[in-house]
């Protein structure tokens, strides 16, 4: 069903009292209003400050099951997680195969940002073209999804991520399986990346480990033949 067009009357409610308040005073959600307030750059002092019961609810079921607990709406409840560093609740309740090593799932170029969207609104997707959106995923980094499936939509800074970051990062951080990170990466024609070592190899940078091996031999190097082994310009006389 689509939404009626908003009225400047109900435009000039917004920011003027809490989105709850507004919403049912002319008849639309929460989310819309949240979402309306904000595409206009609206403020929102009015807004009631979260209560300490409130945020312990966060990450307990999913942020759109909380909103409607709390009366707030599902942006809220998602940027307010995301600031606190609560997982969402399906990474809370996803089955893990094993302990994951927070250096092997480290994003190495972020931050990465979901693209501003809502439901029913279409993006770009490098793998299917032009998608409609059916809301957004409930990972460590929500990301929008294509519509009436889980699919995550291939666009914006998850190609980037993809480009540059380890598979089992953005596995990880997007809360896809590692096949699903092959297909993006065949779709993008990028080569693997196996780890953070390789990673930092692709963007021209040394690993940790290279890094510590060539400085220590090189320290050693010095120590045995002195300032001629590191300038052999200066011994010969030669030009550099």
């Amino acid at each position: 069903m689509t939404q009626a067009r908003w009225t400047p009357r109900e435009i000039k409610l917004l920011g003027t009292r809490p989105d709850a308040v507004v919403a049912r005073r002319i008849g639309r959600t929460i989310e819309a209003v949240s979402l309306k307030r904000q595409a206009l750059g609206v403020g929102a002092p009015l807004q009631p400050p979260w209560k300490q019961e409130e945020i312990e609810l966060l990450g307990t079921q999913p942020d759109r099951a909380v909103g409607k607990l709390i009366g707030r709406s599902l942006v809220a409840v998602q940027t307010k997680r995301l600031l606190l560093g609560i997982p969402s609740w399906k990474a809370k309740t996803t089955k893990e195969r094993g302990p994951v090593d927070p250096e092997k799932v480290k994003l190495l170029y972020g931050p990465y940002t979901p693209p501003r969207t809502r439901r029913g609104r279409f993006l770009p997707c490098e793998l299917r073209g032009t998608v409609k959106v059916g809301g957004y995923s409930a990972g460590p980094i929500p990301w929008p999804k294509k519509w009436r499936t889980r699919s995550l939509i291939l666009c914006g800074d998850l190609v980037r991520a993809v480009q540059q970051e380890s598979a089992l990062a953005v596995a990880h951080h997007w809360a896809v399986c590692a096949e699903i990170v092959s297909r993006w990466r065949r779709a993008l024609e990028v080569g693997p990346i196996q780890n953070r070592q390789a990673a930092q190899a692709h963007s021209g940078r040394e690993g940790p480990a290279a890094g510590g091996i060539a400085t220590t031999q090189a320290r050693a190097l010095v120590q045995e033949h002195g300032q001629a082994f590191c300038c052999p310009a200066r011994k010969t006389g030669q030009a550099r």
